[in-house]
């Protein structure tokens, strides 16, 4: 299965999805004056804030790569972004970090950080996605090995209250050269959690 096969939605389709906010409202009996747009903004919200991400294809956001004479670790660390949990459609937060080992050439930071952003709006749980990041970095990068670490705060846990309320959850994928070497993926990993 292809993963990135998700069409852009019909006009039917979103109309289709506004009439489920709608009847959502009503069988809560919460509709007034005030969630008359509601359908319509929450639709709006989830196709271009949430599940973007599934019409777009890594290679077109990393079309090329340019040559590098860089031979040490790479790290970009603070990529702020978030997706949904399909358990309860809620969002989490992320603060990505991830380091890459270039083997003669490379991408434009901006371009990684967009491609991090676009794996994270869909529905995908957290271990899916940081695993997903990394082996598609490290396709995309042709480098010699990726790290990925993602700190995170989950909206299900957020609203549930105390004592879950401050809880963090990490995630770490290692591919390449950081999977198989020990000396490798310390000294990645040591650098992924300054």
């Amino acid at each position: 299965m292809n993963r990135d096969k998700f069409p852009a939605p019909r006009l039917s389709d979103v109309a289709r999805m506004e009439r489920a906010v709608a009847e959502f409202l009503e069988a809560a009996q919460i509709q007034n004056e005030r969630t008359s747009e509601t359908p319509r903004r929450v639709v709006k919200m989830w196709l271009e804030h949430f599940i973007d991400g599934y019409g777009r294809k890594p290679e077109d956001i990393i079309p090329r790569l340019s040559p590098t004479k860089a031979k040490d670790l790479i790290v970009m660390s603070d990529i702020e972004v978030h997706s949904i949990c399909p358990h309860h459609l809620l969002p989490y937060e992320i603060n990505a970090h991830v380091a890459f080992l270039p083997d003669g050439q490379t991408a434009g930071f901006s371009r990684i950080a967009e491609l991090v952003e676009s794996r994270a709006h869909r529905l995908i749980l957290l271990e899916d996605l940081v695993a997903d990041v990394a082996d598609v970095l490290l396709e995309r990068l042709g480098c010699k090995g990726v790290a990925v670490r993602f700190d995170t705060r989950h909206g299900c846990m957020v609203f549930q209250g105390s004592p879950r309320k401050r809880t963090r959850v990490d995630a770490v994928a290692l591919r390449g050269v950081f999977a198989h070497d020990k000396a490798l993926a310390a000294r990645v990993q040591k650098t992924l959690y300054r």
